[in-house]
């Protein structure tokens, strides 16, 4: 195939230009905020960037200081981009186009380096203004390509440093898939090579066919930072849509709680007179214990009908409430001791998963046991930490020692995933007979 010149913009300077501002895009996104869709603001990114590549190669000999001045000139325009395209601070926003520069310069050390180890300085011909089409075609998709990389180590890095729950982590390892196009182009790159040392010729029917599958792939990566996005978004729209659920829940239960209240209550109110009547003339004919038996009664569906505040959180008390009864209906007596010096911030939603799963681990364990059927949930909560610790019995008949997976999986796993999320961690002990869980949490807001 005969050589095509990299200095006219298109199709050929396009294709590398653009490359160029999709790797730069890539890694900016994958460290900043967008403050639009990802389709307007890819647009807006890699517009500006083609048309500022189509200008520069308008001037024609450049120096090699006025090109290094121009590429200057691109990062700062990629810079002031950034700055009115994402919500981050400002030193994240110049660490994205730092980092999206340092790759475009590791991304052809490497490539280049590898060619010119394989074939010596002739095989470093697309620095040149004039190359094969094949040569131009593995270099912009060897630059994509490696940008996943980037992308990936980011996000890897993001993730571990935000603790994000690991729904999130599937996502990531998209990243990595167009890696496996760097083989490919290198092998069929090494072989246009040996044929051009050999026969001196190119061979038109490989480069074509190599050509096409170049482009399929560049097509296939393009796509995989669009349907990434696009899944992450729905996951993130179902984790809010489960957090409204839950939260409406909680305010059903509380509804349902206060009605049944106020129909005991409108009951008791309605039967007050006759009680307390009949409970006098119970003490007239000397017989108190009839009247003290009337009185009792009267006493508990008072208390049974309320609802059980015991910290000014309603999602710990809505939880207690609930959680109390299901508790009472099989034998177990559920105690939940708060103390409160601040106020909970962590979200309502992450809050009632812990507490739900940790009651529900420790009603079906206690469950087992015809005696000692107590069980203790202990919050302490501070402008710093939120402190969450369960006790319930516990008996293991085998001898091999306790692990995590022994113990209620999903469940367990979720409250570790959620103390993750707020730089906290959950572990477990048993001491006595007696299961101890301890949950502790930063006590701050989480977006994730």
């Amino acid at each position: 195939m005969n050589e095509i010149s990299t200095v006219d913009f298109f199709p050929w300077a396009w294709m590398l230009h653009f490359a160029r501002a999709f790797l730069s895009f890539n890694v900016v996104n994958a460290l900043t905020k967008r403050k639009y869709g990802m389709f307007k603001t890819f647009i807006i990114y890699i517009g500006v960037c083609m048309v500022y590549s189509y200008a520069t190669l308008q001037l024609k000999d450049m120096s090699q200081k006025v090109e290094y001045t121009c590429l200057t000139l691109y990062f700062l325009i990629q810079f002031v981009l950034v700055i009115f395209l994402t919500e981050n601070k400002l030193y994240l926003k110049l660490i994205s186009v730092m980092s999206a520069f340092l790759t475009m310069l590791l991304t052809s050390a490497l490539y280049y380096s590898f060619i010119t180890l394989t074939f010596g300085n002739e095989g470093t011909e697309a620095f040149l203004n004039k190359t094969t089409l094949l040569s131009l075609i593995c270099l912009c998709l060897f630059m994509v390509a490696f940008s996943f990389f980037v992308v990936f180590i980011i996000k890897v890095i993001k993730n571990k440093l935000n603790n994000t729950l690991e729904h999130n982590i599937k996502y990531i390892y998209f990243y990595l898939f167009p890696l496996t196009h760097i083989f490919a182009i290198q092998i069929v790159y090494a072989f246009e090579q040996q044929l051009v040392t050999k026969a001196n010729e190119y061979s038109q029917r490989l480069s074509s066919v190599s050509c096409i599958y170049f482009v399929v792939c560049f097509i296939i990566d393009f796509s995989i930072m669009f349907a990434i996005d696009f899944f992450e978004k729905r996951e993130l729209e179902n984790l809010k849509y489960k957090q409204l659920v839950a939260n409406n829940e909680l305010d059903y239960q509380k509804y349902l709680q206060l009605k049944t209240e106020r129909e005991r209550y409108r009951k008791i109110r309605h039967d007050i007179s006759n009680i307390l009547t009949t409970a006098v003339g119970f003490i007239e004919i000397e017989k108190p214990q009839k009247a003290l038996e009337i009185l009792q009664k009267a006493n508990d569906d008072i208390h049974n009908s309320a609802y059980e505040i015991i910290c000014q959180n309603e999602t710990i008390n809505t939880i207690y409430t609930i959680k109390h009864r299901q508790a009472e209906e099989k034998g177990i007596n559920l105690v939940i001791n708060v103390e409160e010096n601040a106020e909970i911030k962590i979200s309502n939603y992450d809050l009632c998963r812990i507490l739900t799963n940790l009651i529900d681990n420790q009603i079906e364990a206690t469950d087992n046991f015809s005696e000692n059927r107590d069980i203790e949930l202990f919050i302490k909560i501070t402008p710093a930490n939120i402190v969450i610790k369960s006790t319930n019995m516990y008996k293991n008949s085998s001898k091999k020692k306790p692990t995590n997976k022994d113990f209620h999986g999903y469940g367990q796993k979720i409250i570790n995933d959620i103390a993750k999320k707020y730089n906290g961690k959950y572990k477990f002990s048993i001491v006595e007979d007696k299961y101890i869980t301890s949950t502790l949490l930063d006590n701050i807001e989480c977006l994730n």
